[in-house]
């Protein structure tokens, strides 16, 4: 059995993530909106992908220290 290298399984659980992302977007009830979004937030721990949560709502992934 060959192994994937690194980047292979990284893009890998990218495409997951994508499709996981499509499925919250086209989902029906709140519930199956919630299992997709838990499932992209898996697969993109996985990649290696991070999401930030800001408090002040701007769309920068760092904040500058006053």
């Amino acid at each position: 059995m060959n192994r994937r290298d690194i980047f292979q399984r990284k893009a890998y659980a990218t495409y997951r993530m994508n499709l996981a992302a499509r499925r919250a977007i086209l989902a029906n009830t709140p519930a199956e909106q919630e299992k997709a979004r838990f499932w992209e937030a898996v697969w993109s721990a996985v990649s290696g992908i991070r999401r930030f949560k800001l408090g002040n709502g701007g769309g920068h992934a760092r904040q500058r220290k006053a």
